[in-house]
């Protein structure tokens, strides 16, 4: 018996112990990350987002700079982005101007960071996102607070070791504790965040984040990888780089002048015709709805708020259509239909799903999705909105009372 209680009296204060180890290496990784003032890297990329089966993957190479008194990024940086043989062109920072290239046409967009701060904003993630997290954004650690003390959300668990690309490293895993994640629109299962912590450096040599939840009767997962191939950090050599003199001089410079997004046709305005085939093969007309409510709902199947709609819409269709309303999904963006069906037969989206490509959007003036046109009988325009949150079904659904109705 006393050795029974010993034995379990050693393993509760081995894994005590193993907490503690993962949480102090994590500590150790955010200070070293906080002290990389400049640097270098060759990133390798993946991504695998809400309703996909394919994970993209992608090659990066970028300078940075901290500049802690810039208000837009924090950083000076200038990445080169790659998928597979496939050049997406190169984006640069330097605190005064924002450069993107592009290689169709082999022309640079520079645009001013004070005149344009606020455009810069509205596109600050999409950089962000191809940038090595662990080095710009205290966030990449949700597991630890300001102070570096553990988030009581979130259990710090050493999972072992591990060889990555020849380098020795720790394996710490940060988990959120069940119950602790609420949103109305989804049932969070799990969401972990993966470390692989150079033994050497206490660099993170790779950074994983994985979600997967329960959202309309369906089990969604997105996971991000991040994993560093080469890095040369705190070197004054790669600042030459962060220099608008940087961009290869094939690349013509061009002023940016923001083109706004046309408004959504407006009520009264007769919809653009169409004719498109839906997920089962059989062809759809416009024209051929005449005399029916017709409820459009441009949409495509890794857009969260359109998947927040797309259960409330079937619930409209079954409730109203015998009074003649007729709703129907237009999807510009997805091409594979046994996946696309699928993903909708999961939700219980039962209404007509037509795909299309970019010309009927553009049509319609759809710049952000989902975008919904609500028709009379005659293709007149009586309602239109872009986005959708909670609350918005009861508004579509009085529209579309009045539209059948009165």
């Amino acid at each position: 018996m006393k050795n029974i209680i010993s034995l379990l009296i050693g393993l509760i204060i081995s894994i005590a112990s193993q907490g503690q180890d993962a949480l102090e290496i994590l500590q150790k990784s955010q200070a070293e990350c906080l002290k990389i003032q400049n640097g270098y890297y060759e990133l390798t990329q993946h991504l695998r987002f809400i309703g996909q089966s394919d994970t993209m993957v992608y090659s990066i190479k970028c300078y940075f700079r901290k500049m802690p008194s810039d208000n837009n990024y924090g950083w000076a940086f200038h990445y080169h982005r790659m998928f597979g043989e496939m050049d997406f062109g190169e984006v640069l920072y330097t605190g005064e101007d924002l450069v993107k290239t592009d290689p169709r046409d082999s022309t640079a967009e520079i645009i001013n960071s004070e005149k344009w701060a606020n455009y810069i904003g509205t596109i600050k993630h999409n950089h962000i996102f191809n940038l090595y997290q662990p080095f710009y954004e205290k966030t990449c650690y949700p597991c630890m607070k300001e102070g570096g003390q553990v988030n009581d959300d979130y259990e710090i668990i050493k999972t072992g070791d591990e060889t990555v690309n020849g380098v020795s490293c720790y394996c710490v895993e940060a988990r959120q504790k069940p119950g602790t994640f609420k949103n109305i629109f989804f049932t969070q299962l799990r969401q972990e965040y993966q470390y692989r912590i150079d033994k050497q450096t206490f660099l993170p040599v790779q950074y994983s984040d994985l979600s997967i939840a329960v959202m309309n009767n369906d089990t969604t997962e997105q996971f991000f990888r991040y994993h560093l191939d080469h890095v040369d950090i705190n070197n004054p050599k790669n600042d030459s780089q962060l220099s608008v003199n940087s961009i290869p001089r094939y690349f013509k410079l061009k002023t940016f002048e923001e083109v706004k997004s046309p408004p959504l046709l407006s009520k009264g305005a007769s919809a653009p015709g169409w004719a498109l085939v839906s997920l089962n093969n059989d062809s759809v007309k416009l024209s051929e709805l005449k005399g029916k409510t017709v409820l459009l709902d441009f949409f495509y199947k890794s857009c969260y708020p359109c998947m927040l709609a797309l259960p409330k819409l079937q619930a409209l269709s079954e409730k109203y259509k015998d009074d003649g309303l007729v709703v129907i999904g237009i999807d510009p963006v997805d091409k594979k239909k046994d996946e696309l069906r699928a993903f909708l037969a999961k939700r219980g989206v039962a209404y007509k799903t037509l795909l299309s490509d970019e010309t009927i959007p553009k049509a319609y003036h759809v710049s952000g999705y989902p975008t919904m046109y609500l028709l009379d009988g005659n293709g007149i325009v009586v309602f239109s909105q872009t986005g959708f949150g909670q609350g918005m079904e009861d508004y579509l659904e009085m529209r579309i009372k009045k539209a059948l109705y009165e």
